[in-house]
């Protein structure tokens, strides 16, 4: 339900207050104010939207939280949504049980439950997500992703990466490990040892590292 739809609701009950039961209201005094009896009806009227909502099967939505450029933040942040961050840097842990897209300097690990893509950042922690896109972007940490990773030219990253698929065109200082497969590009600069069902090194890729072709189970 959108959030104009449930203001309208609320706003209907309301309307309608004098023929609510007084035991939805017990908890107040006679002289509450009218604005702690409506403040108490819209509790009620939010009760009911979510329990509907939640026999339905429908899945709650929330507004995208968008921190702009120029900001510097020193503390963890959680979002229950999407997160767009453009700002300068943050010192402190990011969790987004959303899609993340994430753009500046982060010391701290990043948890995103949806999609990552880093854009012109540096960051120094981990990063456990959905699936990763790194353009332009320098990491120090580990990586740990349940679908594909992919590292676009002139990235780097200096950890080791656990992911199903994985393609890079970066400089990857670390080790692979892919339940699936890994594609080094052209311009890929692997530093370390790979673990995959499927390997695919392209003409012109440097690889300094051990192979391991894993069989399928």
């Amino acid at each position: 339900m959108k959030w104009y739809e449930k203001q309208k609701m609320i706003f209907a009950t309301k309307e309608k207050k004098d023929e609510w039961p007084n035991a939805d209201v017990k908890e107040l005094s006679e002289e509450a104010s009218n604005k702690e009896k409506d403040d108490k009806l819209s509790e009620i009227v939010e009760a009911m939207i979510v329990e509907e909502e939640a026999a339905a099967g429908e899945k709650h939505s929330f507004e995208p939280t968008i921190i702009g450029e120029g900001c510097v933040i020193e503390g963890n942040i959680t979002t229950a949504g999407d997160m767009v961050f453009q700002g300068n840097e943050i010192r402190g842990n990011l969790e987004t049980h959303g899609n993340l897209e994430f753009t500046g300097t982060i010391i701290g690990d990043i948890i995103c439950h949806g999609n990552l893509s880093v854009k012109r950042a540096t960051m120094q922690g981990n990063i456990q997500c959905g699936e990763a896109r790194i353009e332009n972007g320098s990491i120090e940490g580990d990586i740990s992703c349940s679908g594909k990773v992919t590292v676009e030219k002139d990235s780097s990253i200096n950890g080791n990466i656990t992911t199903e698929s994985m393609e890079t065109n970066g400089q990857i200082n670390g080790q692979i490990i892919a339940s699936k497969s890994v594609c080094l590009a052209s311009s890929a600069i692997m530093l370390g040892d790979v673990s995959s069902g499927d390997i695919e090194i392209e003409r012109g890729a440097l690889m300094r590292g051990n192979i391991i072709m894993k069989q399928d189970n």
